[in-house]
């Protein structure tokens, strides 16, 4: 499995690299001259500009440097070498802007955000809507383009749909179910890099987005968002299986009729009256039409009933079937005026094995009944008899029906090609807007046609060169709960796309699609007997890892009580795994049963009690075995006693919130949701524009059958805080986005901090009144947060000033994504114009190349920077030093910020002294083991290796630093097995002592060696410090010790 997270550019990476090689040509240069001060100008903005640091700040930071450079003397002691990289920093320093540290102190802090429009989806992506077509996303934008005007923004154009009857399905995260919402604003920016996120259903089921797009996943039975560059293989990505398209009324297709040059055939008397009524004349009548007409003729026709279709209006139109004749044709035909069943129905059949040419429609097949259905149809709907013939080359026969109006109505209505078709053809937008009943006829003509049914298992496939069919035929199988996956192979040159209908689908495809022809129908039947004992394939699985096994042992169950009503429960469990009739069968079980015994056993056992006077005898032992082999009981002289590890299961099991729980797989259960896994991610080609959709409430569409999604930083905040030893609350003012109470509710429970909210409350100013009311005397630091929005948006920046008049907040907080870069800017400063912004969040700064873009519009607002978020973990957020922040961009370090970390982790101890030990290059196995407990609080090794100066981050840079964090615990373990002699002299540590010790930290050889190699490793690069007398010094002048 191929799995890329870091080729996408980082700005602290890049910008970083390219200013610390400008440093190196500084300080190795043998003159400092106007040649080589301009070469470091250019190189300067060159690197600035990569990073997206607005132009006018680039140029301004160009020319002061040049101009300092080239006039300022150096200072005494100081070279022009070291003057020139002191003027290089310090102007640095002044485009990022002023420090500002918040107070720790008693506050309300309002939290408001932006609407990141850096969360994209390719153009080519299939996006259904709501009113059942299937288009592009460009092909979406293009249409509204024409008929409203967008609007230019600083890195494409918005256009406003709001008062637009545009509709798309969309994925409520509370209650796992699609429900129709309102699209807004349609986005189309400058092209970005993309990565392919590709899902183990069929080898071409995935969708291009940004990095920086979320997805709804499961990843070890836990519901979670997550960016497209965070994405792991084992995750499973939320795809739609049933999505819903209420239709009442039949598909008028009077209005595309009457854009052809067609007549109508009406009684004399009707026509004569209609003609009259309308018209002062017929002239008048013949010059409002498009095309040239004969006078004489024209009235002629007329007299005898015969008009133009385009003349008549929907209440003078006949409601059933049309007498039509195409004006140069010499036969009229009949025609449905709505799309019916029948009419869907020919359609597939023509789609499917059809061949169209100006005058006249053939399809042709070898199947009996499908033969005598065309003819049928042909004569019902059109009054029109096929001539039938036996194709030479082949068993089939040819069904023609000559007819120049069908050929024109087929072409111009139904888009149906003339010639070869089978590359492009494409499902006509009236059928997609049709009801479940046009749909289900259509699909079962087209399966007959170019679909198969597997005779031995259960398989249903769908073959065509056109890519775009079937990816509509995939899309519209989940109206009826049908999932289905997608592959691509090349056959002599020639792309062939197959739609895979597998296991239980099948047997929902034969209920709500069905075949005409005998021999399928048969094989669909069988599905059925073969679903009994095959099970519902992996498509229908839920993945829930230890989920299924927590919740059996808070409930005193055991598998073999759960399997009597849910058959094979003890594979699922042991699988983490199981499937959606099964979870639904558990829930009911659950629900229905009281408490099992064996938690009670345990209870009883632990209080000394009788076992016997309560229980049979041989559950007793039964259950007595189970535990002892599980290690959770010990029998000692005819006692039984609870291990430790027996302890931690009763807690565990006491404190499980069985309830909670079990509302979560309820929804599962019944959700319209399949879970599939992730196969692959990959880079993909940067394209033209890039779209997006501001979507009502849910924030979420469905592009090429996936679910994308469009409040953590409060959570960080919260941390923040409460390490300084504060009492922090969170309270959810966010009341559009149904996913945001309980995301922020489960941050509040991960970081343990109070948490208020109110899910059915949807004025935000009285939610968080009634929590300022209710944190007034128990919590400290009261954080806001608030709903994301744009300043387009009228509605919600009222909102925004009415919870600011009401709360009168002691902060204002602007969470800014950096993925925006400089087209954050204006909607920053219409934020800072509303409420009067007093500090920025900016997140994903190391997430995105437009990290420097982002950085100039947070200056261009006037607000300080006070943090900057750099992953999605709590200790990824940093309080903002623009000269800790330049340092390390230059390659300098940052030992402040690392002080202060290091402090927050120690919890009290004296930072300056350990700071002392961890640079001065001398210490041992003890030394490395505190300095462990140290930095396992400190965050990431990878964020505090760039606050370490670059001849130590440099010896770092190739480490795997997210596998070291995992290993520093079992390094602990290894060292609490050594004595204190070894860890004061590790040259002490030779084969037979790691053999000792790797038997008493319960590891293998290798792990005690790799240990040792960590430590020599260590130890080399504190030298490496320590030896570099001068780097050191200017280290301790950073902190005011040591000078």
């Amino acid at each position: 499995m191929f799995y890329v997270t870091n080729k996408i550019p980082m700005v602290l990476d890049n910008l970083g690299d390219s200013l610390k090689r400008t440093i190196k040509k500084i300080a190795n240069a043998v003159h400092v001259d106007a040649q080589l001060v301009k070469e470091v100008v250019r190189d300067i903005q060159r690197a600035l500009l990569q990073s997206d640091v607005n132009v006018k700040l680039v140029l301004e930071l160009s020319k002061k440097i040049e101009q300092r450079a080239l006039e300022e003397k150096p200072p005494a002691g100081m070279t022009n070498r070291e003057h020139v990289i002191h003027i290089v920093y310090d102007e640095l320093v002044r485009i990022v802007g002023a420090s500002r540290e918040l107070a720790i102190r008693k506050q309300v802090i309002m939290m408001v955000g932006l609407y990141g429009q850096g969360k994209c989806v390719h153009g080519d992506s299939m996006i259904a809507l709501g009113s059942g077509d299937i288009v592009t996303a460009e092909q979406l934008y293009e249409h509204y383009a024409a008929i409203r005007r967008a609007e230019q923004t600083e890195d494409g154009t918005i256009i406003d749909v709001s008062n637009d009857d545009l509709v798309v399905p969309s994925f409520n995260p509370s209650v796992f179910t699609m429900e129709p919402k309102k699209v807004t604003h349609l986005w189309r920016l400058n092209g970005k890099s993309l990565l392919e996120i590709s899902l183990d259903a069929g080898n071409d089921c995935s969708v291009k987005v940004t990095p920086e797009h979320p997805f709804f996943v499961l990843r070890n039975g836990k519901f979670l968002q997550l960016r497209a560059d965070e994405l792991q293989p084992q995750d499973y990505i939320a795809v739609p299986r049933e999505y819903h398209v209420v239709k009442d009324k039949q598909y008028d297709l009077l209005t595309d009729l009457r854009q052809l040059d067609l007549d109508i055939f009406l009684p004399a008397a009707v026509a004569k009256s209609y003609m009259t009524t309308h018209f002062p004349s017929m002239k008048t009548a013949l010059a409002q039409l498009n095309t040239k007409r004969n006078y004489c003729k024209f009235t002629s026709y007329v007299k005898k009933g015969r008009i133009p279709l385009r003349y008549l209006d929907d209440t003078t139109c006949p409601r059933d079937s049309l007498r039509i004749k195409h004006y140069p044709a010499r036969k009229s035909i009949r025609f449905p005026r709505f799309l019916t069943p029948d009419l869907a129905e020919f359609v597939g059949y023509c789609i499917g094995d059809g061949h169209l040419t100006r005058g006249y429609l053939e399809i042709t097949s070898a199947d009996k009944e499908i033969i005598e259905r065309i003819n049928h149809l042909g004569k019902d709907l059109f009054n029109l008899t096929a001539g039938i013939r036996k194709d030479k080359r082949s068993n089939a026969y040819r069904i023609v029906f000559s007819s120049t109006t069908l050929s024109m109505i087929f072409t111009r209505v139904f888009g149906f090609p003339q010639g070869r078709k089978s590359a492009i053809i494409k499902i006509p937008p009236c059928i997609l807007k049709g009801s479940n009943n046009v749909l289900s006829r259509f699909l079962r003509a087209y399966f007959d046609c170019d679909g198969s049914v597997c005779r031995n298992y259960r398989l249903v496939e769908l073959t065509s060169k056109s890519e775009t069919i079937v990816k509509q035929v995939n899309l519209l199988l989940r109206r009826f709960g049908i999932f289905s996956g997608v592959s691509v192979k090349k056959i002599h040159a020639q792309r062939y796309w197959k739609l895979m209908i597998e296991a239980r689908y099948t047997e929902s495809f034969a209920e709500a699609i069905g075949s005409l022809i005998k021999r399928k129908q048969a094989r669909l039947a069988a599905f059925s007997r073969m679903g009994s004992f095959q099970g519902c394939g992996k498509h229908d699985m839920i993945p829930l890892g230890c989920v299924l096994q927590n919740l059996r042992d808070a409930q005193g169950m055991s598998r073999g009580e759960i399997q009597t009503a849910v058959r094979s429960y003890g594979i699922y469990e042991k699988r983490g795994r199981i499937s959606r009739e099964a979870l639904t069968k558990l829930c009911a079980f659950y629900l229905a049963e009281h408490k099992g015994d064996l938690l009670d056993i345990l209870h009883l056992v632990k209080n000394k009690q009788n076992l016997f006077d309560r229980y049979p005898c041989g559950k007793v032992n039964a259950v007595l075995y189970f535990f002892t082999s599980q290690n959770i009981l010990e029998k000692t002289h005819d006692h039984l006693l609870i291990t430790g590890q027996g302890e931690d299961f009763i807690t565990n099991a006491d404190n499980y919130n069985a309830e909670q729980t079990l509302q979560f797989l309820q929804h599962l259960a019944s959700s319209d949701a399949c879970w599939i896994q992730l196969r692959q991610i990959q880079p993909t080609e940067c394209p033209r524009y890039v779209y997006d959709f501001t979507v009502e409430d849910n924030h979420s569409f469905i592009a090429n059958g996936i679910v994308v999604h469009n409040t953590t930083s409060c959570g960080k905040l919260a941390t923040y805080f409460k390490r300084k030893g504060l009492r922090p609350a969170l309270i959810a003012g966010d009341v559009h986005r149904p996913a945001a109470y309980e995301q922020l509710k489960q941050i509040s429970e991960q970081v343990e901090v109070l948490f208020y909210g109110d899910k059915n409350e949807k004025n935000a100013v009285n939610v968080i009144k009634e929590g300022l009311n209710k944190f007034k005397r128990t919590a400290d630091v009261i954080i806001v947060d608030t709903s994301g929005r744009h300043k387009l948006e009228a509605d919600l920046i009222s909102e925004m000033k009415n919870i600011f008049k009401a709360i009168k907040p002691d902060e204002k907080l602007l969470v800014m994504d950096a993925a925006m870069g400089q087209q954050a800017g204006p909607q920053a400063r219409a934020f800072n114009d509303a409420i009067g912004i007093t500090g920025i969040v900016l997140t994903k700064l190391d997430g995105t190349a437009k990290g420097g873009g982002a950085l100039s519009a947070a200056a261009e607002v006037g607000a300080p920077i006070v943090f900057v978020g750099t992953g999605e973990h709590s200790a990824d957020f940093e309080k903002f030093d623009p000269s800790g922040f330049i340092s390390r961009l230059l390659g300098m370090g940052d030992i402040k910020s690392l002080l202060e970390r290091a402090e927050e982790s120690l919890k009290g101890k004296d930072a300056e002294k350990t700071a002392r030990k961890l640079m001065s290059g001398k210490f041992n196995l003890n030394d490395m083991y505190e300095q462990m407990n140290m930095i396992s609080g400190m965050g990431p090794l990878s964020k505090i290796a760039e606050m370490l100066p670059g001849g130590m981050s440099g010896k770092l840079k190739n480490v795997d630093m997210d596998e070291t964090q995992n290993k520093l615990k079992k390094f602990r373990i290894i060292m609490d097995s050594m004595t204190n002699e070894e860890r004061e002299d590790p040259e002490l540590i030779q084969a037979s002592r790691i053999k000792r010790i790797a038997r008493g930290a319960g590891v293998e050889n290798k792990d005690v060696k790799e240990v040792l190699k960590y430590y020599n490793m260590t130890k080399r690069m504190m030298k490496g410090f320590s030896s570099d007398r001068k780097m050191r010094r200017n280290l301790m002048r950073q902190l005011d010790f040591g000078k």
